[in-house]
């Protein structure tokens, strides 16, 4: 692929991931974990969008989570279809109640 169509395929990737992450229907405007408006980070290991304080501490488990700034990095076209097919309210819905964290989407 030539570096103008990758450039212009990150730039799809990126404002896709931008817009999932504004999108009001999906929770995906609060962080999964604590509920804090405005997130700035993507937890590619489960699917779901968190704040710069939770993705900090996503990071420091055993195993790190995979963390992705959404506005610092790229997104691969399977980042963003996972993003998609997942989600805040989704992967709320997926969990069992009694491991949803203190805040939840349900």
């Amino acid at each position: 692929m030539s570096n103008r169509k990758h450039r212009d395929s990150q730039e799809v990737c990126a404002r896709r991931v931008r817009e999932l992450a504004q999108a009001a229907a999906g929770g995906n405007r609060q962080c999964f974990e604590c509920g804090q408006p405005g997130v700035t980070y993507t937890d590619i290991t489960v699917g779901c969008f968190v704040c710069t304080s939770c993705s900090g501490m996503l990071r420091g488990l055993n195993p790190p989570h995979r963390v992705k700034s959404i506005s610092m990095t790229t997104f691969s076209q399977q980042e963003v279809e996972f993003l998609q097919n997942h989600g805040n309210e989704t992967i709320a819905h997926s969990m069992p109640p009694n491991s949803r964290p203190a805040r939840t989407l349900v």
